[in-house]
C-alpha cells in the first residue's frame, strides 16, 4: 500500500504547486503572456487587402433622395451624379441618354482609378424592379456576393427571368445610309460599335436582362 500512498500523495503535491504557480501569474502581470501586436497587424492588414474596394455609380437628378446610399452603406464610395445639373460635381456631357450616359461618363473620367468593383444603380432605394418581395434596393445590395461578383466578371442584379432577356438591337439590319432624323438604335449601334471596339466584330444583335442595375469588377471594365 506504501507505493500507493506515495503515489497519491505525490499527485496532490503536484497539484498544489501547479495551484500556487497559477495565482502567482494571476497577481504578477510581468508573468502573464506578451500580447502579440505583430499578429493582430498582420491579421488587419490581410483583411484590408481581402476586402475588394466597392464603389456606387448612380444616375440621379435633382428631385431624387439618394441619401440611403451613404447612409446604409458608409464603406462604400459613392459616385451620385446629377445628369439634369451641369455644375454639378458629378454631371455628364449633355442629358440624354438616361443612365447610360452617366455609366459610360463615370467609366471614362475613372477609367485609371476603378475600384475593385463598381456597382451601377438607379437612385431609387424603392424600384418595381428591384429584386426583392418589398423592392427595396438595399436589401438587395445587402445580399451582394463580392467574392461572386470577381469571380464572374459581371453579375446582374435582377436575377428573375420576369421580361426575359430580349434580342432588342440588331446593328446589321439597317445600313448607315437609312439613318434619318427618326433613327433606330439599330441604325446608329454598329457605327458606335466599331469606334469603341474597332478590332472587335460587330454583334448580329444585343440583349440583355432587365432592368439597367449591375456590378462589374475592375478586371472586366479593363
Amino acid at each position: 500500500m506504501k507505493p500507493l500512498y506515495r503515489l497519491l500523495g505525490a499527485s496532490i503535491s503536484l497539484l498544489a504547486v501547479t495551484y500556487y504557480l497559477y495565482h502567482i501569474r494571476l497577481s504578477h502581470p510581468l508573468l502573464e503572456e506578451p500580447i502579440n501586436h505583430e499578429d493582430d497587424q498582420a491579421s488587419n492588414a490581410q483583411k484590408s487587402i481581402s476586402e475588394p474596394s466597392i464603389g456606387t455609380v448612380v444616375a440621379s437628378q435633382t428631385r431624387d433622395n439618394t441619401t440611403w446610399l451613404p447612409s446604409l452603406f458608409p464603406d462604400w464610395h459613392h459616385n451620385i451624379f446629377l445628369a439634369d445639373q451641369p455644375d454639378a460635381a458629378l454631371s455628364v456631357p449633355q442629358n440624354k441618354g438616361r443612365e447610360g450616359m452617366t455609366y459610360l461618363t463615370y467609366i471614362i473620367e475613372n477609367y485609371s482609378s476603378l475600384p475593385d468593383i463598381a456597382i451601377f444603380l438607379h437612385a431609387d432605394r424603392y424600384q418595381w424592379h428591384n429584386d426583392d418581395p418589398l423592392y427595396d434596393g438595399a436589401r438587395t445590395l445587402s445580399r451582394l456576393q463580392l467574392t461572386y461578383i470577381l469571380e464572374q466578371g459581371y453579375v446582374n442584379l435582377r436575377c428573375v427571368w420576369t421580361l426575359g432577356c430580349p434580342h432588342e438591337i440588331h446593328p446589321l439590319d439597317h445600313p448607315a445610309d437609312e439613318i434619318t432624323s427618326e433613327t433606330h438604335a439599330d441604325q446608329v449601334y454598329a457605327a458606335a460599335f466599331k469606334e469603341l471596339f474597332p478590332d472587335a466584330p460587330v454583334p448580329e444583335s444585343i440583349g440583355v436582362s432587365c432592368c439597367a442595375q449591375f456590378a462589374v469588377s475592375k478586371a472586366t471594365i479593363l
